[in-house]
């Protein structure tokens, strides 16, 4: 069966700064918190650093060209906030804007649409110094960076995101404490979310009063939640690990406040006002997906985390976090595991989406922002890597979102993560993301075998056949079985409340139902995004 697109649907890739530019302190930047934790505690397994990352800050030309030979018709990148605000006076360093309007002019240039994200964790070390995050006038002065790069940027971006994924660096980083700036504030650290969102709806209120004319949307993680078994408790913690995932910055963005748990939290820090600031009207919302996510019952859940293999290492320390909420995330019984410490979970994007749908029908048109998978990979004495697995991970999370279209999912564009190998935060390059591999010590940059893939995939509007040899390849610890020589042929059959369960607690695999496709043709979307209405409330 071909999977298709339909016509417009926009094809994409996505980075961001501390990931790919290095040049840490050139040029007038002053560090962000990531600078700041790799010269002093952060290490990583193979002893790179973001302060190369890629070089992409000395390369852009080159890279912009490899981007082009894709085909995709859309970038997405972040700008790095200490490189255009470098002191709590407001010093606008005009060097980095000057880098960031060489680099949307030169992907214009290429035919290929620029979609630029404000804030990608890489927050300035003279605003943590202030307090960072945990203080409310962190909006202020995100709303601030908002004001400069509109006003530079505003008449050439056809899409912007205020931030990407800020579940991350607020509970990771000021409530659980092991990402930068690593402030173990626990409960009081929560205040975070509420300061992060109001930064959200301000930078939006700051760009529309700069008179960008393009698209403006967030970025959120949607991974999307399963019982690790058909028990009852976990059935329930599953249903409260969703809530909390999907519901924790996305509920108050689509104005209906915060979920009942966090405005107990959070109490008299909520202000007259607040919520009509945070729920801004969207145009677009931005998901990304890696893998689904299982959960059990704080009680059952010794079970799930006893033996597990290395690459399942961080489930043990998620379970203690989560416990005060009444679940636990833990492996899912019986799938294998991609890179990442990710498992392999076929039909959890479709899970994911169908979550949003129901939940939150009013929601405005998705892009997939981030899908992809990384792996310590190696490449031949020419630098090019056979990445089978990339793509046979590629080829089921696609055809699992064409299927979605076709029932009537409002997914607008799709962008993988990520076109080059790069900084994978605490990770360096011992996981590997890229379409194109780098090496970190000659920068060399060659196209893998998913780079070709996915060109295939963009030039036709279809699903390309994938290698047949099981779902993870060499580098899964089980396969998955498959019914047929494509990629998306069964399916996971996660339910949220009728969990199909085989024995000992395995998700039963079943085939995928056939459907009936409707013809579609696949135009990049090149200078602009949509020339649809605003679904502005």
């Amino acid at each position: 069966m071909t999977h298709t697109f339909p016509e417009g649907f926009v094809w994409g890739t996505a980075t961001a700064a501390y990931q790919v530019e290095g040049a840490w302190d050139a040029d007038g930047k002053v560090p962000s918190v990531w600078d700041t934790a790799m010269h002093t505690w952060l290490k990583t397994p193979d002893g790179t650093s973001g302060d190369t990352a890629i070089d992409q800050y000395h390369r852009l030309d080159g890279d912009l060209d490899i981007l082009q030979k894709l085909g995709a018709g859309a970038h997405r990148f972040s700008v790095s906030w200490p490189r255009i605000i470098t002191d709590a006076k407001g010093t606008i360093n005009q060097a980095g804007l000057d880098y960031y309007e060489r680099m949307v002019d030169g992907l214009l240039a290429r035919g290929i649409a620029p979609a630029l994200n404000l804030y990608h964790w890489d927050t300035p070390q003279w605003l943590e110094d202030l307090g960072g995050m945990m203080e409310r006038d962190f909006a202020e002065w995100l709303a601030d960076l908002a004001t400069v790069v509109g006003a530079r940027l505003g008449d050439r971006v056809g899409r912007w995101f205020t931030m990407n994924e800020p579940s991350h660096p607020s509970l990771g980083g000021y409530v659980a404490g092991f990402l930068p700036p690593a402030r173990k504030e626990g409960s009081a650290g929560l205040v975070t979310v509420h300061n992060l969102l109001l930064g959200h709806g301000r930078s939006i209120q700051a760009l529309r009063a700069a008179g960008v004319k393009g698209e403006i949307g967030t970025i959120l993680s949607q991974s999307g939640v399963a019982p690790a078994t058909s028990h009852p408790d976990d059935v329930r913690a599953a249903e409260r690990a969703e809530h909390f995932e999907g519901g924790l910055f996305l509920n108050p963005m689509l104005g209906r406040g915060h979920l009942p748990e966090m405005a107990a939290t959070l109490g008299d820090l909520i202000r007259d006002g607040d919520e009509e600031i945070i729920a801004q009207p969207m145009d677009v919302l931005g998901l990304n997906w890696y893998s689904l996510y299982s959960a059990a019952s704080v009680e059952r859940a010794a079970a799930h985390l006893a033996d597990l293999p290395p690459r399942g290492a961080m489930f043990a320390g998620l379970a203690p976090a989560t416990a005060g909420l009444g679940f636990a995330v833990v492996p899912a019984p019986g799938l294998p595991w991609g890179g990442a410490h990710r498992q392999l979970t076929p039909g959890g994007l479709r899970h994911a989406l169908d979550w949003v749908a129901q939940t939150y029908p009013d929601h405005p048109d998705i892009v997939i922002t981030e899908n992809g998978v990384g792996y310590p990979e190696t490449a031949d004495a020419a630098g090019f890597v056979q990445d089978d697995d990339r793509i046979r991970y590629l080829g089921w999370a696609l055809e699992e979102l064409s299927d979605a279209i076709a029932d009537g999912a409002r997914v607008r564009g799709y962008h993988v993560w990520t076109s080059f190998d790069n900084f994978q935060w605490m990770a360096g390059f011992a996981q590997r993301f890229g379409l194109v591999h780098v090496d970190p010590h000659t920068q060399a940059r060659t196209p893998k075998a998913s780079f070709g893939w996915l060109a295939e995939a963009v030039r036709t509007g279809t699903v390309p056949p994938v290698p047949v040899e099981g779902v993870a390849g060499d580098h899964a610890d089980v396969e998955i079985p498959r019914g047929a020589k494509r990629a998306g042929s069964w399916r996971v059959a996660y339910r949220r409340r009728a969990h199909a369960q085989g024995r000992d607690g395995v998700p039963q695999r079943e085939p995928a139902p056939a459907r009936r496709r409707r013809s579609a043709s696949v135009g990049c979307t090149r200078h602009h995004y949509s020339s649809r209405p605003s679904r502005r409330r």
